[in-house]
């Protein structure tokens, strides 16, 4: 994956994607302003730059934004979890994984089928190897996760936590079950097919400036196939120097279009199972569900379609125990341990964790991933004499929280300093090719002398975009002391950016 992403030469795309997919509550988002000009001026410089001259103006996550709300509410049973999935969702290796997942049918539209099968099995096997993720969880974590929908609260206000319990029978347990349930709701008129659009309308520019940006696209030569293809505009701009566009065209893709179907056969059934949907309600909100699930049970099917079923055809499987899903993905690296065991929820607490310690006192003692990242996080606290992590729960989840917002708000505003400080050496570089050509500097001393002043003046400028300026915003923003907040920040790289979860799940 990372040498496609060094020969694609678009090392974020992945990240800009997930920008393009996010669904944002404006109200967890506030604006963020550095005035460097201001600084500057607090801090003597006499002499600024045309760079300085502009304030760095975005949108930072507020601290009681739901990516980091959903932090503090992680109960015990599932904490491993979700830290970690909270931290690969942040790597951007992963992110581009996601992407190259997401794009596998618009990228192998008139390609041979075997072609993208094998495509689908490499990032299949890779995801699992590098994150334990599974390929088939994408659209779970996509609009699950609050990192990525901030509206998730407005269904399930304990993402984290939330358990799915799927009750058997399940359609494939009934003996030609999803030709019955396609049949019925088809009768019922209530089976509908999502027809994704592949058809590129060209626009003007006029119209451009109405549409949906996730819509927008410019023609390029892909630089895997070398033939014509399309990218997000929003992608392009960010990119443009990696793609060779086509032409000066904005073509726009009109969304996909989920339609009633008044007829089926066999052919469209086996192509086009993940397009076919019937409505059902969960979480008190109705929605179109595909078919193409593995374990969906018949209670969630229309009423009258269930009392159609005889005895015979569900009271098998009907005794057979019922499934548990976290709503969120699961994570398992190869070589992690797993153990499958039946628990009866009705019985006591007392037997449920003497079954359970059970199993564990079974295997090896190998430590949870949040016990070895408590212990990291508190051996930095320590480090500086602060207040070690709290033990308990809800201040714990607290500090959780805090280490995610800092590694956010680091990795939004580094950016923009970056990009500034790359204006100012734009700037500097041409300063001097003007000297260089100006007559005016006749003697070579003197051209010298002004070279200097200009390189003087590029590190003055520049060291307000510097890592002790960027700290100080931090410390600004969240109100935690600088040494905690450099110490969280390093530690978070270490785990999201290095893959650092990976090691202490497998116990390495």
């Amino acid at each position: 994956m990372k040498k496609e992403n060094k020969n694609n030469g678009i090392k974020d795309i992945g990240k800009e994607y997930f920008k393009i997919i996010s669904n944002r509550n404006i109200a967890f988002w506030k604006e963020y302003t550095y005035d460097a000009k201001q600084i500057a001026s607090s801090n003597k410089i006499g002499t600024i730059m045309k760079g300085l001259k502009n304030p760095i103006k975005i949108q930072i996550p507020s601290k009681d934004n739901i990516r980091y709300k959903h932090i503090e509410t992680f109960e015990d049973h599932y904490l491993s979890n979700n830290l970690a999935l909270d931290m690969i969702i942040r790597n951007k290796e992963f992110q581009n994984y996601i992407y190259f997942t997401e794009i596998i049918d618009f990228e192998f539209e008139n390609r041979p089928i075997e072609l993208k099968e094998n495509h689908y099995k490499k990032l299949q096997r890779e995801l699992i190897e590098r994150f334990g993720f599974n390929i088939k969880d994408t659209c779970t974590l996509i609009t699950h996760h609050p990192y990525i929908n901030e509206e998730i609260d407005e269904f399930l206000e304990n993402i984290a936590n939330e358990n799915l319990i799927l009750n058997r029978p399940y359609i494939r347990d009934i003996k030609n079950g999803l030709r019955k349930v396609i049949d019925f709701y088809l009768k019922k008129k209530k089976l509908y097919l999502l027809t994704p659009s592949s058809n590129y309308e060209i626009i003007t520019n006029e119209d451009a400036k109405s549409a949906n940006d996730k819509q927008l696209f410019v023609k390029i030569i892909n630089p895997n196939t070398y033939k014509d293809d399309y990218i997000l505009l929003s992608v392009y701009e960010e990119y443009k120097q990696y793609n060779t566009r086509m032409d000066d065209l904005i073509y726009f893709l009109p969304e996909a279009k989920l339609e009633v179907i008044d007829s089926i056969d066999d052919n469209l059934i086996e192509n086009n199972l993940s397009y076919l949907g019937i409505p059902i309600v969960t979480f008190g909100i109705q929605k179109i569900v595909s078919l193409a699930a593995k374990n969906f049970p018949i209670e969630f099917l229309d009423k009258e379609f269930i009392l159609s079923l005889s005895i015979e055809e569900t009271i098998d499987s009907h005794f057979e125990a019922s499934m548990i899903e976290s709503i969120l993905p699961k994570l398992k690296l190869m070589s992690s341990k797993s153990i499958t065991n039946t628990i009866n929820p009705s019985l006591s607490s007392h037997e449920t964790n003497a079954i359970t310690l059970n199993l564990k006192n079974a295997s090896d003692s190998i430590k949870s991933f949040y016990e070895i990242f408590s212990i990291k996080i508190e051996e930095i606290l320590k480090v500086k004499n602060l207040k070690h992590i709290s033990k308990t729960k809800e201040l714990r989840n607290r500090d959780y929280a805090n280490a995610f917002y800092i590694y956010d708000l680091y990795s939004i505003i580094e950016k923009e300093f970056n990009k500034k400080i790359l204006e100012l050496k734009n700037e500097a570089e041409m300063n001097k090719n003007k000297v260089k050509n100006n007559s005016n500097f006749e003697t070579k001393e003197r051209k010298d002398f002004e070279y200097k002043r200009i390189s003087r003046l590029l590190k003055e400028n520049e060291s307000l975009f510097s890592k002790t300026y960027l700290d100080e915003e931090i410390q600004k923003i969240t109100n935690l002391e600088i040494s905690k907040i450099r110490g969280l920040h390093s530690l978070m790289k270490e785990y999201i950016e290095e893959c650092k979860f990976k090691n202490i799940i497998l116990g390495k």
